[in-house]
């Protein structure tokens, strides 16, 4: 009863640092505004579309598990639900950790160690305070499809599998990477039936649902591979048959660097034994690997979070290799130490708190917005913003177009929010609506809301 209560417990404390993150207007348009609108949208009947992308929801990551929050936001339109299924779904992670530790037969003495090596992996803090992404509904069910494969329990297994395809369409790596596990395990049915389950929906995105709701393009992650092709096809025939340019295309210099950081932590606790369950890593590293987005590469961003969960199983497979355990205070100093280093708890004293004194006027103009405006604006105000249906960001192509689409407009040229809405851009802007005859409202701060 005490590790779901301490899952329970950190589960508040992760979603009270997320909430607190918003409320002092750190978070951004991407991707917090983006789902909360679209989940605002799902919840009043409109088409899934968001502004701020001009994408379909399907068609960016076939995501169809996020449609359940459109159910939450109809009882209650909230971003809070966003935050909160996130933060509860990392720290329940722990609980499937924890039944893998008992599976092993290890001492129930040393069971506490579970939690500290999943919630002192950095990545997991870092990827509940990066907004919110549907991809981390799915690590409950990754680390529970593990346990249920070794207890063979099938129906539990191919739900959980299907679970992690509804969160994200990349996470057709995490299920070739258990079929792959599966073969290394010799369990040959398990594991052609992941690998046919992984590959099939990867072309059936492809090929079928993002052309259908993409107006015949692929998938938009396809821009960060260009350089092994232009489509799906290509880019697999690509990684097949010429793996001359895929050495050619590896960031070599960086590639050090990134494994380390999403090893350091756990490496020390792998034996022999946890070799098959590290297979299961092996795909999402490679496209890692090979992406052109550095994002992908570091312990900031959620892309490495399902190693983080395949990671914490290699180490308990270790642990069960050991006679007579003792508790391994010092790899898991070594852990504390990884978490102080590569976490991001100081952006608490500092970076978070920037916007602080500014949260009154930011809500009070907030408020002179109605509910129907069509609203252009900045990066970090979007996601307070995103409850109507038509929102983006300032760009260079509105100035073109003087606006047409929109009726509000809501920036600080003092500060402008980054993402292509430069300060330069937003004066620009201000000065022209204002010959435009849109009426302006200024605070001393720099924030102007201008409406027509």
């Amino acid at each position: 009863m005490a590790l779901p209560l301490l899952s329970l417990v950190i589960g508040f404390f992760l979603w009270g640092c997320s909430a607190f993150r918003h409320y002092a207007y750190q978070s951004t348009a991407f991707d917090l505004g983006i789902y909360d609108q679209v989940a605002w949208l799902i919840s009043r009947g409109l088409e899934a579309k968001s502004t701020l992308l001009d994408l379909h929801h399907i068609g960016n990551h076939g995501a169809y598990l996020f449609y359940f929050a459109g159910f939450l936001y109809w009882m209650l339109p909230s971003v809070n639900w966003l935050l909160a299924t996130q933060a509860f779904s990392l720290s329940f992670t722990a609980l499937p950790l924890i039944k893998i530790w008992k599976q092993k037969s290890l001492p129930l003495r040393f069971i506490g160690v579970v939690p500290l090596l999943w919630f002192l992996q950095p990545q997991v803090f870092n990827t509940n305070l990066w907004d919110f992404h549907p991809d981390v509904w799915a690590m409950p069910a990754f680390a529970l499809a593990i346990w249920a494969s070794r207890e063979k329990r099938r129906f539990i297994w191919l739900s959980c599998i299907f679970w992690i395809l509804g969160c994200r369409d990349g996470y057709s790596l995490l299920i070739l990477g258990l079929g792959l596990t599966e073969i290394a395990l010799k369990n040959y049915k398990w594991g052609l039936l992941a690998i046919g389950i992984g590959t099939g929906w990867i072309f059936t995105l492809s090929e079928f649902i993002f052309p259908l709701f993409n107006d015949q393009a692929g998938p938009a992650a396809l821009a960060r591979f260009s350089a092994l092709g232009d489509n799906m096809s290509s880019v697999v025939l690509s990684i097949l048959f010429q793996p001359s340019k895929l050495l050619s295309i590896i960031d070599w210099p960086s590639l050090p660097e990134y494994i380390l950081f999403i090893c350091i932590s756990t490496f020390l606790f792998w034996r022999k034994s946890s070799i098959p369950i590290l297979l299961s890593a092996v795909p999402l590293i490679v496209v890692n690997i090979l992406s052109e987005s550095a994002t992908q590469r570091n312990l900031i961003y959620h892309y490495n979070l399902p190693l983080a969960v395949i990671f914490v199983v290699a180490a308990i497979d270790g642990l069960s290799e050991q006679k007579n355990m003792k508790l391994p205070w010092r790899r898991l100093l070594l852990l504390s130490f990884c978490w102080a280093s590569f976490a991001k708890p100081g952006y608490f004293a500092g970076k978070y708190l920037r916007r602080l004194p500014d949260v009154l006027i930011l809500n009070t103009a907030r408020e002179l917005i109605e509910p129907t405006d069509r609203v252009l604006t900045t990066n970090y105000l979007a996601p307070h913003l995103t409850h109507r249906e038509s929102v983006d960001i300032l760009q260079q192509k509105h100035i073109y177009n003087n606006f047409y689409d929109f009726n509000s407009i809501l920036i600080n040229p003092k500060d402008p929010g980054g993402s292509g809405s430069s300060s330069k851009l937003q004066t620009k802007a201000i000065e022209i609506v204002e010959k435009l005859d849109w009426k302006c409202s200024y605070w001393d701060n720099g924030l102007t809301l201008c409406k027509d």
